[in-house]
């Protein structure tokens, strides 16, 4: 049976913003001048949503992943999600066409802040 707590939640809209941002890298372009911006922008949103699915589902199961893994996986993915909302934000600031871009990297960095919350959740012990 599924628990709801405050970790299960904030892993749920984690999930959801993800797959959120997995729709707007499909229909925003590419980010020309480099193929290192746009791999770990792609890298990141794929990446994080295969490892969403599996924290979330043992969250909601009540079978949590350890703290430490958990504290790992949130502050890599701010260090990364949070590069991924400067170089995507800046690359389509200024363009008509990459409103789908911009608002990549705003949500980008909404979800780094997302999970800056949860690895302090995390790092209290708190659940």
């Amino acid at each position: 049976m599924a628990s709801f707590t405050r970790t299960s939640m904030i892993k749920l809209i984690e999930l959801i913003l993800a797959v959120i941002l997995l729709v707007l890298l499909y229909s925003s372009k590419y980010i020309d001048g480099g193929a290192f911006k746009e791999v770990i922008s792609t890298g990141t949103t794929f990446g994080y949503v295969v490892i969403l699915v599996g924290v979330t589902a043992g969250a909601l199961m009540g079978t949590p992943v350890n703290r430490r893994v958990d504290l790992f996986f949130s502050l890599i993915g701010v260090v990364l999600f949070m590069f991924t909302a400067f170089v995507t934000f800046f690359h389509y600031q200024g363009q008509e066409s990459g409103m789908a871009g911009v608002s990549r990297g705003i949500l980008s960095g909404i979800q780094g802040l997302i999970l800056i919350a949860d690895a302090f959740l995390t790092f209290r012990g708190e659940s």
